[in-house]
């Protein structure tokens, strides 16, 4: 139970370094086109060739995904998949969810 309780107060603090206020969290749609704005804001250094996926839905998903308590990159795609249809509400997906190995930072 403490971890859990833990667990939010870093998440909250995490957000409040980026202005993401904690009202939007009451509201998924706000808060996740929120974590999406705030993820489009990250420079992407990849090359286009190379590049499938957005990395402003990457970043998205694994956001999301850490607050739905998933740990691992595999836990985090697995999660990706299941909630696709949703996910596409509020990110482009243009190719799908990307696989664990594309949004591991390993």
């Amino acid at each position: 139970m403490v971890r859990k309780v833990v667990k939010i107060w870093d998440i909250q603090e995490t957000l409040k370094d980026y202005n993401i206020k904690i009202k939007y969290i009451v509201v998924n749609d706000d808060f996740i086109c929120c974590i999406s704005e705030e993820a489009e804001k990250v420079p992407d250094y990849r090359h286009p060739s190379y590049v499938k996926h957005k990395l402003q839905d990457i970043i998205s998903i694994c956001i999301i995904g850490f607050l739905a308590d998933c740990n691992e990159w595999e836990e985090i795609a697995d999660f990706a998949r299941q909630k696709e249809k949703w996910l596409k509400k509020y990110l482009e997906l243009p190719n799908g969810v990307p696989s664990s190995d594309t949004i591991s930072v390993d």
